[in-house]
């Protein structure tokens, strides 16, 4: 049951790592021009055009590649929890969010 906690306490806490990653991202888009890579993708509005395989798995990965990733490092993490061993899980993990979010943005936005 202790497991399943802190599986739950990782995911609520990588939803607020996400969001925050994400609003880092779009203030950095409407400062900087991005996508650093021009035209390299066509239309990604999965209503109004046709999107490969490739995006649309993208678009998951996008959503909830993070969290799943969380999860799994707060299912391992429930093992052997101590306090060093959290402030490590945790830097990692915020720095991994804020730069998948930030190099998503900078290649596709």
């Amino acid at each position: 049951m202790t497991r399943l906690a802190w599986c739950v306490a990782f995911i609520a806490m990588a939803l607020v790592a996400m969001r925050q990653s994400a609003l880092l991202a779009a203030k950095l888009a409407e400062k900087y021009s991005w996508p650093l890579i021009e035209q390299w993708h066509g239309c990604w509005d999965i209503e109004h055009c046709s999107v490969s395989w490739w995006g649309q798995a993208a678009i998951v990965l996008f959503l909830v590649g993070p969290a799943v990733a969380w999860a799994s490092a707060g299912w391992k993490y429930s093992r052997q929890p101590t306090a060093g061993r959290f402030a490590w899980t945790m830097l990692s993990l915020l720095a991994g969010t804020a730069l998948f979010y930030l190099g998503y943005y900078a290649l596709i936005w």
